[in-house]
């Protein structure tokens, strides 16, 4: 019997040729933290060992907008974080900043069936940085309503009002959660199963959790660890 659970894509068996992986749209919830704090996450998610051309990462951005009267303007901190991506695409270009297409639409209400508009009621605005031969890189301001609904109304949108619809898998990082390498290819293998000649999404597995290392236990709580964030309950 399959281990899937320890098992990359790369090592299932049969075989799953990787010009079969599926899409996955990698998310970032983002609201105020320092621009800075982002880019080693962002740069990490970028260097999955994962097809570039199969996997979206989004980081989205709660703080991007700020509400005035009945309008929205942009933040300091949302232009920080346009220029950070930008910057963190640059030094993985052999182009650099030049190497790196910037471009912007908005998602209007009722853009499509089933769109959710208590969670964004104004609609968002999507920036995409594309580079050759990386993935797509998106940043999302999210026009919220007088009720954002939070970190659940930041996901929501992106579940409901901004992801494709071609995409079947979905990871949730928080802003400073830095990924492993083997991320996608570790994720994935437990939500699939070889039916019909082939490796296909599992639906009784609704999702899949992965391990946690914390580095700044000892410098937060010392060595008493009071919370319990002791690497070893992650």
């Amino acid at each position: 019997r399959q281990c899937r659970h320890i098992c990359p894509l790369s090592a299932l068996s049969p075989r799953f040729s990787r010009e079969a992986w599926p899409k996955v749209h990698i998310f970032f919830t983002h609201y105020l933290e320092p621009a800075a704090d982002s880019a080693q996450p962002l740069r990490q998610a970028i260097l999955q060992d994962y097809p570039s051309d199969a996997f979206v990462v989004t980081i989205l951005d709660d703080g991007y907008y700020q509400r005035t009267g009945d309008g929205h303007e942009i933040t300091r901190t949302g232009r920080q974080m346009e220029m950070m991506v930008a910057e963190t695409l640059a030094l993985l270009c052999p182009c650099g900043l030049r190497g790196v297409v910037k471009s912007r639409h908005e998602v209007c209400p009722g853009a499509h069936k089933g769109y959710r508009f208590e969670v964004a009621p104004s609609g968002s605005t999507i920036i995409e940085f594309q580079a050759e031969g990386l993935p797509l890189v998106r940043l999302v301001g999210r026009k919220k309503g007088s009720d954002s609904f939070m970190k659940t109304g930041n996901l929501e949108n992106a579940l409901w009002n901004i992801i494709e619809k071609d995409v079947v898998f979905m990871v949730a990082l928080d802003a400073d959660i830095i990924p492993m390498p083997d991320m996608l290819q570790m994720l994935l293998p437990p939500m699939l199963e070889y039916r019909d000649g082939a490796w296909r999404p599992d639906w009784r597995t609704a999702f899949v959790g992965s391990p946690q290392d914390f580095r700044n236990i000892q410098d937060a709580w010392g060595s008493d660890d009071p919370m319990n964030q002791a690497n070893k309950f992650f």
